[in-house]
């Protein structure tokens, strides 16, 4: 752990809360679309697969644009213009509404995972990256397994109110990045400058 530094910690805690969050709502959607807002399965396998089609069209090319841009910045703009537009599913009652915002998640995902992932390889030496990595997966794994069962257990199964929480959740995660700052590591017996400056 000592190769890691304060600021990898805060992107992996992020990625822990956010993917908890994630989880114990976004399973549920189709759920709630279904019994709820009473889309026809047509429209809900349209709201379900804009995220993902989404993704796909930008990450064609949002890697060279994540690349021109201060990754810091990146990771404070982008989670809290994410929780935005999670906490609006709750205001949203219409198919072309949730089109729209899931639409919006999928670009917001796109865009923010990449820098995540860039962010942390910056904050080790060669022989620690792996290591880092494999926290972010097991944050991502246990994120995985609690945030259902946390949904179940709260009653969330039919309700949109854990969009609000994961919204609330990402912003705070944005804020969180506030705190990234600058550091350096040793590689070859050279001091190397990461790519974390304040705004």
């Amino acid at each position: 752990m000592k190769n890691v530094s304060n600021s990898a910690i805060i992107l992996l805690l992020g990625t822990l809360l956010t993917r908890t969050a994630m989880f114990m709502s976004i399973p549920f959607l189709a759920i709630y679309l279904d019994n709820v807002v009473k889309l026809s399965s047509t429209q809900i396998g349209y709201v379900i697969g804009i995220q993902p089609f989404v993704g796909v069209i930008f990450s064609l090319f949002v890697g060279k644009i994540i690349d021109y841009c201060q990754i810091k910045k990146v990771l404070i703009i982008v989670p809290i213009i994410w929780g935005i537009v999670f906490i609006l599913f709750a205001y949203t009652n219409f198919f072309i509404g949730f089109l729209i915002l899931n639409g919006l998640s999928g670009l917001s995902y796109v865009i923010y995972e990449p820098a995540c992932k860039k962010a942390l390889s910056q904050y080790a030496v060669t022989q620690s990256k792996l290591f880092i990595f494999n926290l972010r997966y097991a944050a991502i794994n246990v994120g995985a397994v609690i945030g259902p069962l946390l949904s179940v257990f709260l009653g969330f199964k039919y309700t949109i109110k854990p969009y609000i929480i994961l919204g609330f959740i990402y912003i705070l995660v944005g804020l969180m990045n506030l705190f990234l700052r600058k550091s350096t590591v040793i590689t070859n017996g050279k001091q190397n400058d990461l790519l974390f400056h304040p705004l």
